[in-house]
Parts: structure tokens; C-alpha cells; sequence
């Protein structure tokens, strides 16, 4: 069974309207899975600066990198230009790369999970028209809920999002 489900499409589509953009299929190394490669041309990726995250530079062309021995595709950059996000090849997975390391951190299960979240940061965070700590904690806290339902590797102590959200908790 694969990842990519109409319920998943549809949940990302409404959390980002058209703030997304699908990719060329002569953009996407044919190296990616095909649920990955079918997200990425037909859903697509976000087209502004959500928080840390920016859409990727020379308007989305997915170039291989190689970590560690694997191989990764980044679909999204850090806003520092310091780390990147990037589907693992090999297991549809997304790890936050850093330059400069081997180090690599699990974010989320899939590409179409990793757009959703991020998603839900944007709409649910960083558009707060009042942003006060109890709208933030309560925000945070849906985002939690909602991982630990859809994909709960994301929340482990290890992982990308945990500290990110903890973050984005504490900022008030």
C-alpha cells in the first residue's frame, strides 16, 4: 500500500490552497518513488517563506545529494540557507540536513506529511492574527494531536519537529 491517498492530497490542498505549486516531471530525479514523484508533480511544493522554511531556489529543480552513503532529493530549504529538507530515496522518509554535517534528523514519514505540517506551522502559527501564549500553546497542541494520529515517528524525542514546536511554543 502506498503513502499517497486521496484524504492526504485533499488535506494538503486545503490547509495550503494555492500556495502550492507541482513540479515539472523533467524536475524530478526519476531515482524518487512514484508516489513521491506523483505528490511532488501533481500537488507539489510550497511557493513562500512559511517560519524557517523557503521554497526551493531555480524554481524547484530537485538535484540528488548524497549523506552518509544515502541518497537524498531536498524538497524544501531552510530560510538560513544553513539545512535543507529532503526525502531519503531509499524509504520515502524526510530528514532536515545541515551543511556541513553528517548529521541528519527525521521530520516526517512521507513528502505529502512533511507539506502538510508544514502547512499546519504556517496557517496555525505563524498567520495567528494575535499570536498569545494560549493561542500558541493551543495551536501547538492540535499540531501535536494531529501527528501523533497521522504520523507519530515525527514526535519522537530524536526527531525534527518536537524542539521546533516546543520553540515555537515558548516564543511568547
Amino acid at each position: 500500500m502506498t503513502w499517497l491517498n486521496d484524504d492526504l492530497i485533499a488535506e494538503v490542498r486545503a490547509v495550503w490552497g494555492d500556495l502550492l505549486k507541482p513540479l515539472p516531471a523533467e524536475r524530478v530525479p526519476t531515482a524518487l518513488s512514484a508516489p513521491t514523484r506523483e505528490f511532488l508533480t501533481t500537488v507539489g511544493l510550497p511557493t513562500v517563506e512559511v517560519g524557517t522554511f523557503a521554497p526551493l531556489p531555480d524554481a524547484g529543480v530537485l538535484v540528488s545529494t548524497h549523506l552518509g552513503g544515502r541518497e537524498y532529493v531536498p524538497v524544501v530549504d531552510g530560510l538560513l540557507g544553513d539545512h535543507r529538507f529532503a526525502v531519503d530515496v531509499d524509504s520515502d522518509k524526510v530528514f532536515c540536513l545541515f551543511d556541513g554535517s553528517a548529521d541528519v534528523l527525521f521530520a516526517n514519514s512521507d513528502v505529502g506529511l512533511f507539506v502538510l505540517y508544514i502547512g499546519r506551522f504556517f496557517r496555525d502559527l505563524w498567520e495567528l492574527p494575535e499570536p498569545d501564549e494560549e493561542n500558541l500553546s493551543s495551536a501547538v497542541g492540535g499540531i501535536v494531536e494531529s501527528l501523533m494520529a497521522q504520523d507519530p515517528p515525527a514526535l519522537d524525542k530524536s526527531a525534527w519537529w518536537p524542539p521546533t514546536l516546543y520553540q515555537a511554543a515558548s516564543d511568547y
